[in-house]
């Protein structure tokens, strides 16, 4: 590197003594760039996705609660006849297992497909292999089972009594 820029340095002297070159290493330059650019990039986008993450969570626990509210006659009957908690907590969980497991099954692929075109585009990428793929299915299972399942074990555990004494 530093023969090359006294070689620089003698052949402009030459030709244009009167200005002084500025070089600089290309590969500092390009990663300045990058740091500069994605750095900042990155991190908006990670505010948005917690963003996205949590109203996308706050969604899905309006949806179970206004689930196990109009359905609060028919569990305590059911609690009444002799179910268990872990088959009500199922019944009333099904339904959602089902969505997540759609939304697993589209969103996989296309975040795939999607990530991996726009990655092919930056010089120095990565591949997204199976690794992140299953930590990010992971932790959606995780935060839908536990948005869920808050819902639907406290309607588990209400006291059927109070709730078909005013029918």
């Amino acid at each position: 590197y530093q023969d090359a820029a006294t070689a620089v340095d003698k052949a402009w002297s030459k030709v244009n003594p009167d200005i002084k070159v500025d070089y600089k290493a290309v590969e500092g330059e390009v990663r300045k760039f990058y740091d500069l650019m994605f750095g900042d990039l990155v991190n908006i986008l990670g505010v948005i996705a917690f963003l996205a993450i949590t109203i996308s969570c706050l969604g899905l626990l309006g949806m179970a609660t206004y689930t196990t509210a109009t359905r609060i006659r028919e569990i305590s009957i059911h609690k009444v006849l002799g179910s268990s908690n872990r088959e009500l907590v199922l019944l009333l969980s099904r339904g959602f297992l089902k969505l997540l497991l759609l939304a697993i099954v589209l969103g996989v692929p296309a975040a795939w497909f999607i990530n991996n075109l726009w990655l092919e585009l930056i010089a120095y990428h990565i591949e997204i292999g199976a690794g992140v793929i299953g930590f990010g299915v992971m932790i959606l299972l995780i935060l839908g089972v536990l948005t869920i399942g808050s819902q639907t074990l406290r309607a588990a555990f209400t006291n059927p009594v109070e709730n078909l004494k005013s029918e």
